[in-house]
């Protein structure tokens, strides 16, 4: 469900309603999916669950839990393995392994922009300097 509605919320000109479906669904993806049964339900019934989670939550505690998340991320250390099986994803192309990580900020800067439309107060530096 993510593929489908990331590409609308990246775009500079994306609505205030992408970003906040964007930023329900990466909420409930970054808890792990909570009170979602396998198999997987119909697209229909994961909404529901990923925005009674949110409400759960509430707007300003969706948008600290994305800047939370995207700053214990920052602090990980590249892991070898990782690094390498990416790089050979790509064959070893540097150039194909740099738009990887240029994408990557950008889904970064997702989640800065829908917490900043969530709760204008959160701020990632708070975050990045516990």
């Amino acid at each position: 469900m993510m593929s489908h509605i990331a590409p609308e919320a990246m775009a500079p000109e994306s609505t205030d309603s992408e970003l906040i479906l964007y930023s329900v669904l990466a909420a409930f993806q970054n808890a792990r999916f909570p009170g979602q049964a396998d198999p997987w339900p119909e697209a229909r019934a994961h909404l529901e669950l990923a925005f009674g989670y949110a409400r759960e939550l509430g707007r300003a505690r969706v948008a600290r839990n994305l800047l939370r998340d995207l700053a214990d991320e920052s602090r990980k250390s590249p892991d070898d393995f990782n690094e390498k099986m990416l790089a050979k994803s790509f064959n070893g192309d540097a150039a194909e392994l740099a738009s990887h990580d240029a994408g990557m900020a950008t889904i970064r800067d997702w989640d800065v922009r829908a917490a900043a439309l969530l709760d204008p107060t959160a701020s990632l530096d708070e975050f990045l300097l516990e």
